[in-house]
């Protein structure tokens, strides 16, 4: 099954696929990125948070999922991973 990953943003939502797990890795890592340079999200970390980001930063994708799900209910953070059906004709 197709699956995306979903972001609410501020402005409108994105979607990136997300059904491998090479896909949801690049789509993680993309969201992040998006985050980082549009947003300036993680200007205001916690200690914990700021490890986190030091190793996302440069490239460790399980940092970079952890601080993402770490911070998804922030606002303007929201994302989530879900099943999409494909529609035959």
């Amino acid at each position: 099954m197709k699956r995306i990953l979903l972001y609410g943003g501020k402005h409108g939502h994105m979607v990136w696929e997300a059904s491998t797990s090479e896909q949801e890795d690049a789509a993680l890592k993309a969201l992040f990125s998006f985050l980082d340079k549009e947003w300036n999200v993680y200007n205001d970390l916690r200690m914990v948070e700021s490890a986190l980001y030091d190793k996302a930063k440069q490239g460790d994708q399980k940092s970079i999922k952890n601080l993402l799900l770490l911070r998804r209910n922030y606002e303007y953070e929201w994302f989530e991973i879900l099943p999409v059906q494909e529609i035959q004709e």
